[in-house]
């Protein structure tokens, strides 16, 4: 394209912002289209659009149920361990106890007269006679 040419394409109007050009555009019925909708036309796959968010969709919901049967698992094992816990607490309070009854006097039945004495010196006196 030369340079006359391109000066009738174009014209040049002198304004107070500076210079405008007039350019024609065919008018085509795409053309029309576009500015009925007020945006050109992107061309969007919206197949593909629907197809990724339905991958998208179904790895969330995947993601959540794993969470929660991790979650579950968890609280499940946490809840072992605290039972495992409680129980050895249990045992030596039990074993505790069972130890202060062995190493101490006390009254077992008062009308009958028997009495506990510590198995130390029960087994002593029993080494004696």
């Amino acid at each position: 394209m030369t340079s006359t040419e391109k000066s009738s394409e174009l014209s040049t109007q002198s304004s107070t912002g500076g210079e405008v050009y007039d350019v024609e555009i065919p008018a085509t019925e795409e053309f029309a289209a576009v500015v009925n909708h007020g945006v050109e036309d992107e061309g969007i796959n919206l197949a593909a659009v629907y197809k990724w968010s339905g991958i998208g969709v179904v790895f969330v919901i995947i993601s959540v149920v794993a969470l929660i049967y991790f979650a579950q698992y968890a609280y499940s094992n946490a809840e072992a361990n605290v039972n495992v816990t409680s129980a050895y607490y249990e045992i030596e309070k039990l074993r505790e106890e069972g130890e202060a009854i062995l190493n101490s006097y006390g009254i077992i039945d008062l009308e009958e007269g028997v009495y506990r004495i510590p198995i130390d010196e029960a087994i002593n006196k029993m080494a004696e006679e």
